[in-house]
């Protein structure tokens, strides 16, 4: 049975690798993992990351240029190594437009803290990490999200 998924919250503007290695900003990130995950054992085996950058503001950061750093961000707290990421999923959502919010996989204590930022923030980024535990490989049009 796989172990409950990490799950965070952060009101951040998502920073470009591009512009070189913020240290603020990653040790801001890892910060908040090492908040959410304390006591809690480094995952193992194959792993997902699934991130969400919701934004009120014009965004025009690509998307990809993000990740990285929040994911090394994350290297050593959540989980050993980076290695261990075989499926990854982003996205970037304009909270301006019309979205859809699942709420059936979040923990309950990140919900309130999801609503309560997406009410006040200009940017919040969710990042989820767990195990996978399906191999399928997928070809064709995204109809959600599902790992």
């Amino acid at each position: 049975m796989p172990e409950s998924p990490f799950f965070m919250v952060v009101a951040r503007k998502p920073m470009s690798a591009n512009k070189g290695t913020n240290k603020k900003y990653q040790g801001a990130l890892r910060s908040k993992a090492v908040e959410c995950h304390r006591g809690k054992p480094v995952l193992s085996g194959p792993l997902y990351v699934r991130i969400n950058w919701f934004h009120f503001e014009r965004a025009e950061t690509d998307l990809d240029n993000i990740t990285k750093t929040i994911i090394d961000a994350l290297k050593g707290v959540v989980f050993s190594d980076d290695f261990q990421v075989i499926r990854f999923t982003a996205s970037r959502i304009d909270v301006s437009a019309d979205y859809d919010l699942r709420i059936d996989n979040i923990p309950h204590g990140a919900l309130g803290e999801l609503q309560s930022m997406l009410g006040s923030a200009s940017h919040v980024l969710t990042v989820e990490v767990g195990e996978v535990i399906s191999s399928y490989v997928r070809f064709g049009p995204l109809e959600d999200e599902t790992l």
